[in-house]
């Protein structure tokens, strides 16, 4: 039987999955750029699903450089509502599996550039039951 938060979890994964994928998504963020990120090392090791934090901020600085507006999720949903309309350069930072790299660098990195981003926490992972290829470690629910 799942627990709360296995629940949440699922039921935000469902809506993701339902946003990305229907059709209207795809003709309203033409142009938008959405990276996703997995662990942020200060350095990368054997573990290639990690971007070091170096590399991050470069990409970070580029962005600005030129000239996109970093938005959030919430953004997305209003713009495909037709409640908010997106400037022509837009990107969207996402986060998955909650590795601690980001309650260590990557939330204080954006907090410093005031960039919004999206978080997806993998909540079975939280609870201890990761795969193996899962090698560094990932944030805790207080941390979350």
């Amino acid at each position: 039987m799942m627990n709360r938060k296995q629940k949440i979890g699922i039921v935000a994964l469902l809506a993701a999955a339902f946003f990305f994928v229907s059709p209207p998504v795809l003709r309203a963020y033409e142009g938008t750029i959405i990276l996703c990120y997995h662990d942020v090392p200060k350095e990368v090791d054997l573990d290639n699903t990690g971007v070091d934090q170096k590399s991050l901020i470069d990409t970070i600085e580029y962005f600005k450089m030129h000239g996109y507006t970093f938005i959030s999720l919430d953004d997305l949903i209003q713009s495909k509502n037709g409640d908010k309309e997106l400037p022509e350069k837009t990107i969207l930072l996402t986060f998955d599996d909650a590795y601690d790299s980001f309650y260590d660098f990557v939330y204080p990195l954006l907090e410093e550039y005031e960039i919004p981003s999206m978080l997806a926490v993998v909540t079975n992972w939280i609870d201890g039951e990761r795969p193996e290829y899962v090698m560094h470690p990932l944030m805790n629910w207080d941390q979350i």
